[in-house]
């Protein structure tokens, strides 16, 4: 199997590419959060933050393709603050011909995109992005047409928060809470996802063999527990759902052999150091 297929496969688990809804900021889509909701409890921005904010994130805007009753819209984030940003909260608006205007909250955390594009011998797929100094991030957003079909005739992006790398953060406080709740679930999901994969690899049976036969009992070691997990797992436990789509992601893993697998370990690995490294930030005052 080539690598980057590995790494493609790999990063669909270790990216939460399909979190189930509810469940606290995946780390590879976007989250739209309601303005109003978004600013709720928030004390206000003080003048020299939006300045930084200001500062640090340019945009661009591109209309895609008309759906129905609604347009694509391609947002291209600009870095220029010197620093890697490693999640951000952007609003978009819309202004349309006739008056009326819309507002969105888009929250992307990049931590794991980033760790991840660092490691030796990979490249970061076109559909994930990174925002290193002086990188353009895309986003695509939906926008509404007005009622005569028409799309909006002004849209702009703006940087309500940002986290970067040097574990500081300036802008909105709620949505720097959320990245890091989000950061913190994870970082969970991910240790019992590899704590239960260790557990299987140490099973004597896994130990007894080597090769291509280590690799058929670890699968099999792991497909007991996947069995059990999923006798424990009640309605509505977001949660215990995703940890045993991981775990899955190893076993199916496994059919193609110990490469992939052990690949797919070694991102974990780099998530973790990254994430646990990331888990206290600096907020400007």
């Amino acid at each position: 199997m080539q690598q980057s297929t590995i790494f493609l496969m790999a990063c669909a688990a270790s990216l939460h590419l399909s979190a189930q809804p509810g469940t606290p900021l995946p780390k590879a889509p976007l989250q739209t959060q309601s303005p109003r909701e978004s600013m709720q409890d928030d004390p206000p921005t003080s003048d020299l933050e939006r300045r930084m904010l200001e500062q640090s994130i340019s945009s661009s805007v591109r209309f895609g393709a008309v759906k129905g009753n609604s347009i694509t819209a391609e947002i291209g984030l600009q870095n220029l603050s010197g620093k890697t940003i490693t999640a951000y909260d952007v609003r978009v608006a819309a202004r349309y011909a006739d008056g009326d205007h819309t507002e969105r909250g888009e929250i992307a955390d990049l931590l794991v995109e980033t760790a991840l594009a660092r490691m030796p011998g990979v490249s970061m797929p076109s559909s994930r992005g990174t925002l290193n100094p002086y990188e353009t991030h895309r986003m695509q957003v939906v926008l509404p047409l007005d009622k005569d079909g028409a799309p909006p005739s002004v849209v702009s992006a703006t940087a309500a928060a940002l986290v970067f790398e040097d574990r500081t953060a300036i802008g909105r406080r709620s949505s720097i809470q959320l990245i890091m709740s989000g950061r913190k679930q994870t970082f969970d999901d991910d240790s019992y996802v590899v704590a239960a994969v260790q557990n299987a690899l140490s099973r004597p049976e896994v130990q007894a063999v080597s090769g291509k036969e280590q690799a058929v009992a670890l699968r099999s070691a792991l497909g007991s527990q996947i069995a059990e997990s999923k006798k424990t797992i009640t309605a509505g436990d977001g949660a215990g759902a995703k940890r045993i789509y991981l775990l899955q992601a190893f076993y199916d893993m496994l059919a193609n052999g110990r490469p992939g697998f052990d690949f797919m370990m070694s991102t974990y690995e780099v998530t973790q150091k990254a994430l646990a490294e990331q888990s206290i930030l600096e907020v400007a005052k």
